[in-house]
């Protein structure tokens, strides 16, 4: 099933496993970056922001343009454009 962020009820699971990932693998970067997208688009910034500074203890030198020109977000601009919306509400850095 393709992931479709459209659903507060989708994104909130979608946190949900970000979160579990991190419990258990803190030191894996990925789930930062989801959930602090997921996060800003559910409108709970709180998390959103903490992932955020996670994230960019992690990979300091991570900007929205970089990630969005990650292959995977190639064919499917509007998974692009709203990830980047959440990046952006939480604060990370366009360049």
């Amino acid at each position: 099933m393709l992931f479709r962020p459209s659903g507060a009820r989708l994104k909130y699971s979608a946190v949900a496993i970000a979160r579990e990932v991190i419990n258990k693998h803190p030191e894996v970067t990925w789930p930062y970056r989801m959930m602090t997208a997921w996060s800003a688009m559910s409108g709970d910034l709180k998390t959103a922001q903490w992932a955020a500074k996670k994230l960019l203890a992690a990979e300091p030198g991570f900007t929205i343009e970089r990630y969005l020109s990650r292959p995977v977000f190639q064919g499917v601009p509007q998974w692009a454009d709203q990830t980047a919306k959440g990046l952006r509400q939480a604060g990370l850095p366009e360049h």
